[in-house]
């Protein structure tokens, strides 16, 4: 947190966090109490603690509210903190398993065409699943 200025006399303000799209207490652990600023002092460090987790998810955010000042008046009475994702995303694109091929060679993703004439009657279809936050490969 940080004062427009310095001031000559102590000044104190109370904070709280609050959940945004982050939650107490699964994402970062809640939290409240007071900042003393000395004479001459113009930024204090804020703590909150962040609680890693290993899941591939959007950055999320809460907010930290200032109240109950004393010896200054507060301008800004929120800020927003972010939590960035640093997990590993969905894995990248995942195989596709060629079934009932008519007319064709399946070797791995490709397919070669054996018919005679232009494609006829050739092809090959997959019935594969893709997971959640995946895409199917076709080659």
């Amino acid at each position: 947190m940080t004062l427009s200025a310095a001031s000559a006399s102590t000044v104190t303000v109370n904070w709280a966090t609050l959940n945004g799209t982050a939650t107490a207490p699964s994402d970062y652990a809640s939290g409240s109490n007071g900042l003393t600023f000395n004479a001459g002092d113009t930024s204090k460090p804020i703590d909150v603690t962040v609680n890693g987790d290993t899941t591939y998810e959007p950055d999320e955010m809460f907010t930290v509210t200032l109240s109950e000042p004393s010896g200054a008046t507060i301008l800004d009475g929120s800020g927003t903190g972010t939590i960035t994702n640093d997990d590993a995303g969905p894995g990248g694109p995942q195989a596709v398993e060629w079934t009932n091929a008519v007319g064709v060679t399946v070797s791995g993703n490709s397919l070669t065409k054996t018919a005679a004439n232009g494609w006829g009657n050739a092809g090959a279809s997959s019935l594969q699943s893709i997971a959640s936050g995946r895409t199917g490969m076709w080659r």
